[in-house]
Formats: C-alpha cells, sequence, structure tokens
C-alpha cells in the first residue's frame, strides 16, 4: 500500500464518527488530537520533501480548545533575508505583535497561578491527595480512620440530622443541611468528606459521599423509622 493510500485510510478512519455538540464545542476524543497530527504531517510529507536535517517547510499547530487556550502565535520572518523596505516592515511588526503577545502571556500565566493556588486551597480543604510532576502528595489520616469507619460516622451523623430537622425540598437549603452532615463527619472522625448528592427517598433521604483522602465513594440512607406494633 502507498503512502497516499495510507494517508486516504487514516482521513477515513479518523472521520468515521462525528463528534456533534449539544452545546459549546463538540467532543474532542482522545487520540484525536494525535491522529490528526499524523494525518497532517504525512500530508506535509507527500506534497514537501524535507531539507538536510529532514524538516519539512510548513510548521502547523494544532491546539484541542475544550482543554487549552487559542495558541498566541506571532509568525517572525527572518532576518537575514536581504535588506528591504518591506523586510524592515515585517520586523518591526513582528516587534509590536511579540509585545502584544508577552503583555497577553503575562495576564495568561497570573490567570493560571490564580487559578491553580484557588484549586490548590480546594484540595488542601477537602483532604484530597494531589500529584505534581509525577510525584503523589497524600493526606495521612489516623490507622483507625478508614472508609468503613467513616461511612459509620456518616450514617450516624445523618441519622441525628434527620431526627432534628427533615431534609429540607428546597435545592440550596438541602445542600446546607447535607454540608452540616459533612462538618459532624469531620468533628467525629477528623477526615472531610465531599458530598455529591442528597436524594429523598421514599422513607427520608440517601447521601452519597467520597472521601477525598481515602479515595472512597459511597452512600448511605437514613435509618428507617422505628414503627411501633399496633396494640
Amino acid at each position: 500500500m502507498g503512502k497516499k493510500d495510507t494517508l486516504l485510510r487514516r482521513i477515513d478512519t479518523f472521520l468515521a464518527e462525528r463528534s456533534k455538540a449539544s452545546s459549546g464545542y463538540a467532543p474532542v476524543g482522545e487520540g484525536d488530537i494525535d491522529a490528526l497530527h499524523d494525518i497532517v504531517n504525512r500530508l506535509l510529507e507527500l506534497k514537501y520533501e524535507g531539507d538536510m536535517d529532514g524538516d519539512l517547510p510548513v510548521t502547523v499547530i494544532l491546539a484541542d480548545r475544550t482543554q487549552f487556550e487559542r495558541p498566541h502565535v506571532v509568525m517572525v520572518p527572518y532576518s537575514h533575508q536581504a535588506p528591504e523596505a518591506q523586510q524592515v516592515e515585517r520586523l518591526l511588526e513582528a516587534a509590536r505583535l511579540h509585545s502584544s503577545a508577552a503583555q497577553v502571556h503575562a495576564e495568561s500565566a497570573n490567570r493560571a497561578l490564580q487559578s491553580a493556588n484557588s484549586l490548590t486551597q480546594h484540595l488542601a480543604k477537602l483532604q484530597a491527595n494531589m500529584e505534581f510532576a509525577g510525584q503523589t502528595y497524600r493526606v495521612v489520616l489516623p490507622a483507625e480512620v478508614t472508609a468503613e469507619t467513616v461511612k459509620a460516622a456518616v450514617q450516624l451523623a445523618l441519622d441525628k440530622a434527620w431526627k432534628k430537622e427533615i431534609c429540607p425540598v428546597d435545592s440550596v437549603q438541602r445542600s446546607a443541611w447535607a454540608l452540616r452532615v459533612a462538618e459532624a463527619v469531620r468533628a467525629a472522625t477528623g477526615a472531610r468528606i465531599q458530598v455529591f448528592n442528597c436524594m429523598h427517598t421514599v422513607e427520608g433521604v440517601r447521601l452519597y459521599y467520597g472521601v477525598p483522602a481515602l479515595g472512597a465513594r459511597d452512600s448511605v440512607r437514613n435509618s428507617p423509622p422505628v414503627r411501633k406494633a399496633a396494640a
């Protein structure tokens, strides 16, 4: 099979399933960018011959806009070309664009640092394990604090909260109610739980939660009410 046939086959594979957008960008599948890079590079290799180092005369930058901001790229003309008035104007324009791009990059870097700082504080508050540069930093809880003991504490806190005040129907008030349960669990065990959902059931409420420090997820339902036997 020739290089052109291989390229066409890879294009057909890439286009086999269309990604549709419901709101915002259409989802970019895992491996889509790598596959597209491969297709574009093969296309350029069929069109252009590389230089002595194998470099092609055209460079393409692809960015997954669902994950990254729009690339800020400034095309800078070669300065070793024959000096002409038009070349000088292009260089001055390139300098102006670089200056503008530097400001944009500085603002983007500051925004990214602020977001990283906010996220780190949020994860620390949740006692979540974090990973930086391939190194995992884990929250160490007392040996007696396990997924089972936390679940028992969640059950106890949920039952106490239900007896004190029936879980509200209003979503905002229900979230506040669930957070009070989470705070009671933290006070009892030292472990923070992350409440995912708090749903009403036939006889009460079910709380879906996670324990970031333990990497555990679970749910508990309030204990069913004790029914007195008929006299």
